[in-house]
């Protein structure tokens, strides 16, 4: 349908279900008429073979003809209705929005041209890296695992710490053929926004401790 309007600042944060985006309603409430007076039509006709049914006045198939019908009136009814909810666009989840893909007044439509806007979601934030071979050898086993990990930090670019400590929440089970590294993710807390998707930053893995030295 026809945009209309965009009910977001872009770059705000939303929280999940609230409206985005608001495209032209008046082809699906035309919709929900017509499919509501078919479903009011066929329930009215099968109420009044019903009784006739009851009494022998018309054949058992006409009655469940009838039945029927009003079955897939209702379901075309709760379909038109859905398409219509459709029509004001939600956030799906709770995120930071991006720049709106469509202006007011575009044709919008459903499949991969139909992207509205983008939501990051920022708290927590992932962090994908790898370990390449030379690394896993300095390990046990020459390989890596929760257990064997005793804390997450993140090291942002002018060298300092992240004050958030990490954990990693997904170990790959292989080595990639091609780089020949073994995929991690660790998730962060970011209550403050400092890290931003799509930002380069180094992970440092504690592996255990040396005293003495």
């Amino acid at each position: 349908g026809i945009l209309v309007k965009r009910l977001y600042q872009e770059g705000d944060v939303v929280k999940a279900g609230q409206p985005l985006f608001q495209i032209d309603r008046a082809p699906y409430e035309i919709a929900v008429a017509e499919a509501r007076a078919r479903a009011e039509q066929t329930h009215r006709e099968m109420n009044r073979l019903k009784g006739l049914a009851e009494v022998k006045a018309i054949s058992q198939k006409d009655y469940e003809d009838a039945v029927s019908a009003d079955a897939i009136a209702q379901a075309s009814l709760r379909q038109a209705e859905l398409n219509l909810s459709w029509t004001t666009v939600t956030a799906p989840v709770a995120g930071t929005t991006g720049r709106a893909e469509r202006s007011e007044g575009n044709l919008v439509s459903t499949g991969a041209d139909g992207l509205l806007t983008s939501i990051y979601q920022s708290n927590p934030m992932w962090v994908r890296f790898s370990l390449g071979e030379s690394d896993l050898a300095k390990l046990p086993g020459g390989r890596i695992n929760e257990k064997l990990v005793k804390g997450v930090e993140l090291v942002m670019a002018n060298g300092q710490v992240y004050d958030q400590p990490g954990k990693l929440n997904f170990v790959a089970s292989n080595i990639d053929t091609t780089l020949g590294t073994q995929a991690l993710r660790a998730e962060f807390a970011n209550p403050a926004q400092q890290l931003l998707p799509g930002q380069f930053v180094r992970v440092r893995l504690l592996t255990g401790e040396r005293d003495g030295v």
